[in-house]
């Protein structure tokens, strides 16, 4: 998905979500994150200015109630178009 296609990573399942800071939308999120499992673990990642998906603890930080911005689950090709976006702005 995306800039860089994970082609060893199992996506299949992947949960998608706009990253909303203040004044952001859906339409237009200050970035993107997914959920996904390997196996019984739950791996969590944000689609980075490195152009590419790297580990967060964003839901953690949610969870313990020390994140302002807010999120929205958003489908695969939102969160696809995201990335191509951001990709080509910074080439």
């Amino acid at each position: 998905m995306g800039g860089r296609r994970d082609k060893e990573v199992d996506l299949s399942g992947a949960t998608y979500y706009a990253l909303l800071a203040a004044g952001r939308s859906r339409d237009n999120p200050s970035g993107v994150a997914r959920r996904r499992r390997d196996g019984d673990t739950v791996i969590d990642e944000v689609f980075t200015r490195n152009l590419r998906w790297d580990p967060t603890d964003y839901f953690d930080r949610e969870r313990l109630g020390r994140n302002d911005d807010e999120h929205v689950e958003i489908t695969e090709a939102e969160a696809d178009e995201f990335v191509q976006r951001v990709t080509a702005k910074r080439r």
